[in-house]
């Protein structure tokens, strides 16, 4: 260890003792600085907002019922999605680049939820973007994502018996900035309704401006839409 007396005046030759013993002790506080480094630097992520938290890959690849934990979709092999899935507890589902997911034919549709608070990042590439297949392309029954978020609505925008079997959903509230899903470059199927106030694919209810829905491709029946931000009101 270094032990060097400090006073109040320096004369210049102390000053160069102590820069020449500092130096050719650096290899001894190199430790320490590294220690003091990484303290630092964990202080500053506890800092940053929005930072991600641990996620759970699955280990049954389909997936059902209620998810409540921050969940990863990986791209190494297709997911299944059976029936309804609702996504709750303030949790994120991420989806990464690449992956397939096939929504099974269910008598109520089929496809996932995101409750109030919770997420869904599925932030494809345009040579690598997300599918989601619909495998019963012929019953009229609507399947895709729902987005329920923390903002005002100001219309009802169809009857809920057209959605889930009659099911009501808790969507809405005060938070104008509110980020329900971050949606880029995913490919969809969908099955043609009548009813237009349907969107095919995603609904959005009560999502917020944090809500980013963008270079979405849709088909239905051999035909492809691509559409660029859907209205969120």
């Amino acid at each position: 260890m270094l032990n060097i007396s400090f006073y109040c005046l320096l004369t210049s030759s102390a000053l160069k003792i102590i820069t020449i013993a500092i130096e050719m002790s650096l290899v001894k506080l190199y430790p320490l600085i590294v220690f003091l480094f990484c303290i630092s630097c964990k202080k500053e992520e506890g800092n940053i907002p929005g930072k991600q938290q641990l996620q759970t890959i699955p280990a049954n690849d389909t997936l059902q019922a209620i998810i409540t934990g921050n969940t990863l979709l990986t791209n190494t092999h297709t997911w299944y999605i059976q029936d309804w899935v609702y996504i709750s507890n303030e949790a994120t589902i991420q989806i990464e680049p690449g992956t397939v997911i096939d929504l099974l034919p269910g008598k109520k549709g089929s496809g996932l939820i995101i409750t109030r608070g919770s997420k869904i990042l599925a932030k494809g590439q345009p040579y690598f973007p997300i599918s989601i297949l619909v495998k019963d392309t012929v019953s009229p029954i609507w399947n895709g994502i729902v987005l329920l978020g923390r903002n005002s609505q100001s219309k009802m925008i169809f009857s809920h018996d057209k959605l889930v079997g009659g099911r009501e959903f808790v969507y809405g509230g005060y938070l104008p900035e509110d980020t329900s899903a971050i949606m880029q470059y995913v490919h969809m199927d969908y099955v043609p309704l009548k009813d237009p106030a349907l969107t095919p694919g995603v609904l959005l209810m009560g999502t917020g401006s944090g809500t980013v829905i963008k270079d979405i491709s849709l088909r239905a029946t051999g035909k492809k839409v691509s559409i660029n931000d859907i209205q969120k009101d």
